[in-house]
Parts: C-alpha cells; structure tokens; sequence
C-alpha cells in the first residue's frame, strides 16, 4: 500500500482550506454571530472611523473555521477583501470564529507604529475576552473594535494634503479599496476546496502507482508576513482546546503529542467530530491503518454532511483493495459533494 501517497491525500483533505465569502457589501461580514443592533452600530462606527481617519477597518464574524488554520484563512481573508489603502497598508481586520472559540486581528504595515502585535493581542483580551468568555459577542466584538479605533486614530489623518478623503462605497469595497500585497508579501494563495485538492491528488495518486512520480519532490516554503498580526484565543470548554492543540502539534509533525490530544478531546466530548477526523489522520501517519478507518467511521456519524471523512476513507478502503466498500463511499458522496464524488470515483475508476 503507498502509505506516503495516503498521507499526503488526507493531510490535504482534513485540513483543507475554508472558502472566503465575497463582500457582503459593508464593513461588517456577519453569520448569525452578532444581533442586528449589534451591526447596525458596528456599520455605523466603521464608516465614521475610515471617514474620519482614512484607515478602511473590517470586522468579519464566521461560525465556524472549519478545517483551516487561523492565521491563513484570516490572511486570505484579508487579501481577498483588499482591505486598506494599496498605497498606505493601513488596513485593519478582525475575525472572530464562534464554534471554535478563536479571533485574529490582521494590522497592515502602515499602522505598525500604533496598532502592533502585542498591542493588537492586549486590546482583545482585555477589552474583548472577558465578554466572549460569556458568550456576549456584541459587547465584546464592539468593545474591541471602539479600542482600536482609538489606538487607531493616533496616527491622525492619513490623506495627503489638500486631497479628499478616500471612503470605498461600502458596496464596493473589495474593489475600491486595495489591500496590503503590493511591494511587501507574496500574494495570497486562493482558497482551496476539497475537491478541487482531491483533483491534483488523484492525479498524482495515478502517477505514483504507475511508478512515475519524481522522488526528492521540495517541500513548499510559506513565507511568513511581514505584518505583526494580534491574535488570542477564548474557548468554551477543555475539549475545543485540547483538540485545537492537537491539530497544531500534528502540523508540526509531533504525531504521538497529537494522538494523545486528539484521544483526551475525545475522552472529555465524545460527539466532537473534528477530534476523530483529526486522530485518523495521524492514525494513519502511524501506520494504524483499521483505527484510522475506525475513527473514519465516527466522524461521519457525528457529522455526515462533511464530506471530509468520506473522502478520506473512500481513498483509504481503495488503497487496502476494499473497492466495494470504496465504491459505496463514493455513492454517498454523490449526494452531498458531487465534485469531490466524481474527483473519488474517477480514481477508483482508474484502479
């Protein structure tokens, strides 16, 4: 069995990156985190703030995460939004993930010298975390937004003399107002759908069976931002964290130190789903090939729209010639991601 190519397939599909919405057209993105109220006067103290100011501040407020990692998905956001002046870099930029229990504040270059990392983490958790600890996201997400505001407006006008203030139709933001790519970091990489990654890595899967793939193959470097990005996390019980620390050590290559989180996780909330996705990837890295099918199984009966899990296993029953059982996978898939279904059963396919 080519257990390397196994491990490359599902570190792809666990940890596969969220997709970014479009702007929804204001300074304020919103799932269902905030009351109206709430956003009505987020809306209103962002317009006055980037009028005032010309700094362009954009608060973003998911759900869920998903499967991504906090740095990247916020850094694309970020990107994909063009929050900022091209030009000044003056950018600001809070996520916050409720069922996660994270946030991130991205600073661009050109509010360094006020708004800095250590700043940035200070202001959330001390203006910000005690309320998320209680689960009052209004007054907490305001309360860090109306402090950064006026760490913010140290700097003072940003437009050059003479000339008007530049204020984005909120309707148009993510073209009017460029981001803070140019001339300091690499542009950031798209997000990925798992099906779109089960594509590339069915492909190399056919090559490598066949005995072609090129050996030695360089890891990709991920060039770290220049921007000094604050960013803290609040959790809601020691099984969300647990099971957060362990996709971080499992990054890191630090398989046991994983395991035995992602298995505590477990312990502590058995219907936490993302737990047993995350053990069966490194069960599978370890070589445990029918405890990674089993956990397999769990996660997608705790959660059986993911079609993560589904994925994984379909592509691991294939490579220990489990074809039906594959197969059946495949069939299911259909009903809830038909891309990565055809991605599966194209492979399968090919066998």
């Amino acid at each position: 069995m080519p257990r390397a190519l196994l491990i490359l397939f599902f570190s792809s599909i666990v940890w596969a990156a969220k997709s970014i919405p479009p702007f929804p057209g204001s300074l304020v993105y919103n799932e269902g985190v905030l009351s109206n109220a709430a956003v009505d006067e987020l809306t209103r103290s962002l317009g006055d703030f980037q009028k005032r100011t010309g700094h362009q501040f954009v608060v973003a407020l998911f759900q869920s995460l998903g499967y991504d990692s906090l740095e990247g998905y916020s850094s694309r956001v970020f990107n994909a939004w063009k929050i900022g002046d091209k030009e000044r870099n003056d950018g600001l930029l809070l996520c916050l993930f409720r069922q996660e229990g994270r946030w991130r504040i991205e600073v661009g270059l050109g509010l360094q010298g006020v708004i800095s990392n250590d700043v940035a983490a200070a202001i959330g958790n001390s203006e910000g975390l005690p309320y998320f600890k209680k689960g009052d996201f209004d007054s907490g997400v305001l309360a860090i937004v109306r402090t950064l505001e006026a760490q913010a407006d140290k700097t003072g006008r940003m437009d050059s003399p003479g000339s008007p203030v530049r204020v984005p139709d909120p309707g148009r933001v993510g073209e009017s107002a460029r981001g803070s790519t140019a001339g300091s970091r690499p542009s950031a990489v798209s997000a990925v759908s798992a099906a779109g990654l089960l594509v590339l890595l069915c492909a190399g899967a056919l090559l490598a069976l066949k005995g072609r793939a090129a050996p030695g193959q360089p890891k990709a470097v991920t060039t770290p931002s220049p921007r000094q990005d604050g960013d803290a996390e609040f959790y809601y019980g020691d099984a969300e964290k647990i099971c957060s620390s362990g996709a971080e050590h499992e990054k890191k290559g630090q398989h046991e130190a994983a395991l035995k989180e992602f298995s505590e996780a477990i312990r502590l909330d058995p219907k936490r789903a993302a737990a047993y996705l995350g053990r069966a990837k490194t069960n599978l890295i370890l070589g445990r090939i029918e405890e990674a099918l089993a956990d397999f199984g769990q996660a997608i009966f705790l959660d059986p729209t993911d079609p993560a899990p589904i994925s994984g296993r379909g592509m691991l029953l294939a490579n220990i010639g489990r074809l039906a059982e594959a197969k059946a996978d495949c069939e299911r898939l259909k009903t809830i991601d038909p891309s990565a279904a055809s991605s599966l059963c194209d492979y399968l396919n090919n066998r």
